[in-house]
């Protein structure tokens, strides 16, 4: 019966046929006219079909109007408004919907496919890998912002693990730093590796390698700021091998992955931490919380220095790497750096790589509050859970590496409820007091509550000194969490 059927359309005269493809391309090109020249204006030309003539004759409507026209040839790496408004009117288009889109399978009769760790594209090899990205995450229980608990946190590592199980080929995380608040790991053996990170982020997340730099909070005791050797920074860690620590070989570091097409580009910017006031010239930087720790001016000078290494071995990476793609990333986002303008250009510069940077210190997770870096991509990645909420996205980014090693990103958020509260009543007496628990021992304006408090983190005024004692919620205890 299926043979009968078709044997009417076969025995078509040729002229009809040719006068049906001729019907297909001429209402082609007068909806393109309309799309052009109608005036009724953008939300109705919106809500109007697209009509496009394929090769064959096929006539393809899209919703959408001339802005989803382009949608035959989506290639699904842009993740843009525009491009996820079109992918979302047009079920049937050659991709799936934001986030994380990808080429529909053929065989799949237009739907997406159940296994996203497959990440093929039409009849293409699977794609090459994925990495996750996170920032800001290291949750202190006694010193912390709007976010009261470490339930955000946990939520965050649980669906990474969850996407890192879906995806099946995570290759590494990225992990932009201020890791351990309020003021940083002290050594290798500080309690925090196991509390703050390894009790929280399943085994799975750390079977591989977390590519990473310093936030400003993780410099504050650690004694990298105070050392001219690279060998006393507590994070340090060049054994790529050893999971037991991030790795990070230099402050600013970077590493080829021929096999991904790409190559990551790791850079120490505390110094400019101030970048937010953009009125600030580039002599008038500096890292701001060298007040917090021991050694003020030789911290100023170590990491000035630092910036002027890292800003050294972008540009000539940018130059001599032959990657595709550079992933690049610092502790701060592209908006921090308007005082350095050829620094934001070239992470514009798409001449030669397609350029993903990667930024975190403010707690979000989006592209609207970025400077852009357009014809490349840049993120910020700060919503990590750990101290506060700067907006309504707190969670990670993914990025998978296509069969071609084009670079797709998109968020994966979690419930705003769980991470973005406000503060519960402070467990310490006095005003103004609300924030001993992240008492550093220097702070001179903190005397009258270290009095009020004597069970606190720190002896008594003058001459305050950390009792090294490790405060919870209402109590402290000695040598343990």
């Amino acid at each position: 019966e299926e043979e009968e059927e078709r044997r009417p359309a076969a025995s078509l005269p040729r002229r009809a046929l040719v006068i049906t493809v001729a019907l297909g391309i001429a209402l082609s090109v007068v909806a393109t006219l309309l799309g052009h020249t109608g005036g009724t204006g953008d939300l109705q030309g919106r809500s109007r079909p697209h009509t496009q003539a394929s090769a064959d004759g096929f006539m393809m409507l899209w919703q959408g109007g001339q802005e989803c026209g382009w949608l035959a040839n989506d290639d699904c790496v842009n993740s843009d408004a525009t491009a996820c408004h079109c992918r979302q009117l047009n079920p049937n288009g050659p991709c799936t919907p934001c986030p994380g889109s990808r080429k529909r399978d053929k065989q799949t009769d237009g739907q997406a496919k159940g296994d996203s760790s497959s990440g093929t594209a039409d009849d293409g090899p699977k794609r090459k890998g994925s990495f996750l990205v996170l920032g800001d995450w290291g949750y202190d229980f006694a010193c912390h912002g709007n976010v009261p608990r470490v339930g955000c946190q946990q939520a965050i590592a649980d669906k990474m693990l969850d996407k890192m199980k879906e995806l099946g080929d995570v290759k590494f995380v990225v992990n932009v730093g201020d890791s351990f608040y309020p003021h940083g790991a002290m050594s290798k053996s500080d309690p925090q590796w196991d509390s703050k990170w390894r009790s929280i982020f399943g085994k799975k997340l750390r079977d591989v390698p977390w590519y990473s730099v310093y936030g400003n909070h993780d410099l504050q005791h650690d004694p990298c700021t105070c050392s001219d050797d690279r060998a006393d920074c507590a994070q340090i860690n060049g054994n790529l091998t050893d999971l037991d620590y991030f790795y990070m070989p230099d402050l600013s570091w970077f590493k080829e992955h021929p096999e991904l097409g790409l190559e990551v580009v790791a850079l120490e910017l505390n110094h400019f931490m101030l970048g937010w006031d953009h009125s600030k010239t580039r002599d008038q930087q500096e890292f701001e919380d060298c007040q917090y720790t021991a050694c003020a001016s030789k911290c100023q000078e170590n990491t000035k220095a630092w910036a002027d290494e890292a800003f050294k071995l972008f540009h000539k990476r940018a130059t001599e790497s032959t990657a595709k793609n550079l992933v690049v990333f610092s502790h701060y986002p592209t908006d921090y750096f308007s005082s350095v303008p050829e620094f934001v250009a070239g992470l514009s510069d798409a001449s030669k790589h397609h350029i993903l940077y990667l930024g975190g210190h403010r707690h979000n997770v989006d592209q609207s509050s970025t400077t852009s870096t357009h014809p490349n991509n840049n993120w910020l990645v700060g919503g990590g859970g750990g101290w506060s909420c700067d907006g309504d996205s707190q969670g990670f980014l993914v990025v998978e590496i296509g069969s071609n090693f084009e670079l797709t990103t998109y968020p994966v958020t979690v419930d705003k409820n769980i991470c973005c509260q406000p503060p519960g009543p402070s467990p310490w007496k006095g005003q103004g007091c609300a924030w001993l628990g992240c008492d550093n021992c220097i702070d001179p304006k903190m005397c009258e509550c270290r009095s009020l408090n004597p069970d606190g983190p720190c002896t008594q005024c003058p001459n305050s000194t950390a009792k090294g004692r490790i405060c919870s919620g209402t109590s402290c205890s000695d040598g343990h969490f």
